[in-house]
């Protein structure tokens, strides 16, 4: 098979994924979207503020009078732990969402199946009963 033919046949599939999601609950495939997202930028937040503290704590160190410029590297500190706090309540919540939305999409997939097989069930006794003399 091709790569041209995989990637074709994954679009596909992703294509049926997110029907079967976005019919189960709009509100929460929109709300793990956007927790999911929050979870990325936050994430890279962090990494980001993490970048700036090293680059104040080396800054800080070479200089002479270092112990009184530690606010500057308090701030970072602070900063980069608030950083670290939005992207463990943002992890939570994508968490939360991702669940809930497991168990809309794993009902809606079970009312279908229920609803083919009652269907099946009434036409095979409809026939049953057609056929009987």
């Amino acid at each position: 098979m091709s790569i041209v033919n995989k990637f074709v046949s994954s679009f596909f599939s992703l294509v049926r994924i997110l029907s079967i999601s976005w019919k189960s609950s709009r509100k929460w495939t929109l709300l793990s979207t956007l927790f999911m997202g929050l979870e990325i930028i936050s994430g890279l937040g962090v990494l980001y503020l993490l970048k700036q503290m090293v680059d104040v704590v080396t800054t800080v160190l070479a200089e002479p009078e270092a112990a009184e410029n530690v606010k500057s590297v308090l701030y970072y500190v602070v900063l980069t732990g608030l950083g670290t706090l939005a992207y463990v309540i943002s992890r939570s919540l994508a968490g939360f969402s991702r669940e809930t939305q497991g168990m809309m999409v794993a009902d809606y997939v079970d009312n279908i199946v229920q609803k083919t097989a009652i269907s099946v069930d009434l036409a095979f006794m409809k026939a049953l009963f057609i056929t009987t003399p």
